[in-house]
């Protein structure tokens, strides 16, 4: 992947839908601590799923594959293939002092250990309990 995110429209969008979570918390979502944005396999049939259209506002394209966790707290935990890494490092650390999202962290795919350390880092961030 040659294109990179442009990261001002990501964290401006990012920081949209951020701030709609944190006010909205109790009446919209149920008092949720975070909100996860699963984008399985490409599927032209279906380029209208939710997750689909929210990955072209964010990102600009889509990244099949690929798990967003953006928590009450401002982080965002990315997980994904490695090239789709490389496509939003450009956005790590670049988080707008004024904004609600206070950290992006990425983690690459590890077929290793079938994803075992990476799932155990966004379950943290779910939980709370990870410092981004």
């Amino acid at each position: 992947m040659s294109a990179v995110v442009n990261v001002e429209k990501f964290y401006e969008r990012l920081n949209k839908i951020h701030a709609h979570f944190v006010k909205h918390n109790e009446s919209t979502w149920n008092g949720a601590y975070c909100i996860s944005i699963d984008k399985g396999s490409a599927d032209d049939d279906n380029r209208y799923l939710k997750s689909t259209v929210i990955h072209h506002y964010l990102f600009g394209y889509e990244l099949p594959d690929t798990i967003l966790l953006l928590t009450k707290d401002g982080q965002c935990i990315v997980l994904a293939a490695k090239k789709k890494c490389e496509f939003l490092q450009p956005a790590v650390g670049e988080a707008p002092k004024n904004g609600s999202v206070r950290s992006l962290k990425l983690l690459t795919r590890n077929k290793g250990d079938e994803n075992a350390e990476n799932i155990e880092e966004m379950l943290k961030g779910a939980r709370g309990e990870s410092k981004g």
